[in-house]
């Protein structure tokens, strides 16, 4: 069962752990037993190396919009002799 946060207007800030069947219901304070009103945060997410962010990012925009490329990059290919007989 998840913990939902609530504010009392009173007594501030407090936690419930509730079933997720009843996530829409009242909170109630554990202090003063009046009603809170429910706080809603973010979801702790884990964050991507810069890198690999930056990288999903281009990938995602290529979908939509490739980039258009006007200069090589990267280091050239290996070339591959088949049929020489050396390698």
């Amino acid at each position: 069962m998840p913990f939902y946060a609530y504010e009392c207007a009173g007594c501030g800030e407090f936690e419930q752990l509730k079933p997720v069947s009843e996530a829409g219901t009242a909170g109630h304070c554990p202090e003063c037993g009046a009603e809170g009103r429910r706080l809603f945060s973010p979801p702790a997410l884990a964050l991507l190396a810069r890198p690999l962010r930056r990288a999903l990012d281009r990938e995602e925009a290529s979908a939509y919009e490739p980039a258009v490329v006007t200069e090589k990059r990267g280091a050239p290919m290996p070339h591959v002799h088949r049929g020489h007989g050396c390698c």
